[in-house]
């Protein structure tokens, strides 16, 4: 219940959950833009845009950077401003049947500017692997990709500059972003359905993380990448 300021009845509150832009199987939003600190003025960080890489056959990223970053907020110039927000990271969707390269994707938002700016939250990035569900995929689908995947939120800036920052009070810092992927063999795992490290496994054709084995004797070593049984080699 609130009461209404011009009239002082009270009025009834409607429930509403709130709802993501990035959900399902699809990355098809730009990230919103930061709200402005200053009215009548777009001091906001801008959102990052949308960015679609399809191919059936091989996709090769090879040092370069696919970014939909959220931009930072602006401090404006007059002395009692509020900070402005940063924008919230857009989307980037992969679809493939084999990844290559060691490129950066990025969905990252952006920082809060001075004076308690929020920061932006992440974005959203789908990797949807064309034959992950054929066992003959494996490893080739993504044995030659070493790259980098940023979904990080933005940081709040401070409201208080002139002071330190082990003391000044900062704004509130963006919610890193979300990843779908498709589902992975066992023995892989992860958004690219990369092979388990040796002395991990993973069981089964899911979405399931790879674990620490626990079956050798004292001195020995593990020996198998993509091992697809709780009994690892050694």
């Amino acid at each position: 219940m609130v009461n209404s300021p011009a009239k002082h009845k009270q009025a009834t509150c409607t429930k509403h959950w709130p709802k993501p832009y990035f959900y399902g199987k699809e990355a098809r939003y730009e990230g919103s833009g930061g709200g402005s600190g200053v009215h009548g003025k777009l001091l906001g960080g801008a959102g990052g845009g949308i960015i679609w890489l399809s191919s059936t056959g091989t996709l090769t990223i090879n040092r370069s950077s696919i970014k939909a970053d959220g931009t930072e907020g602006t401090t404006d110039t007059k002395k009692y401003s509020y900070g402005s927000g940063g924008g919230a990271g857009g989307s980037i969707q992969i679809i493939t049947t084999n990844l290559r390269g060691n490129g950066w994707l990025s969905v990252t938002g952006g920082n809060g500017s001075n004076r308690g700016g929020g920061g932006g939250a992440g974005g959203r990035v789908v990797v949807d692997m064309l034959k992950s569900f054929y066992q003959s995929s494996y490893p080739a689908q993504s044995l030659y990709w070493w790259g980098t995947l940023d979904i990080k939120g933005g940081l709040g800036g401070l409201v208080d500059a002139s002071r330190t920052s082990s003391t000044s009070i900062k704004g509130a810092n963006g919610q890193d972003g979300t990843v779908f992927h498709s589902k992975c063999h066992g023995g892989y795992s992860g958004p690219f359905c990369n092979a388990c490290n040796v002395g991990e496994f993973k069981l089964g054709f899911g979405y399931g993380v790879c674990k620490p084995c626990e079956n050798k004797p004292d001195y020995a070593y593990y020996s198998h990448r993509g091992v697809y049984i709780s009994e690892c080699p050694y």
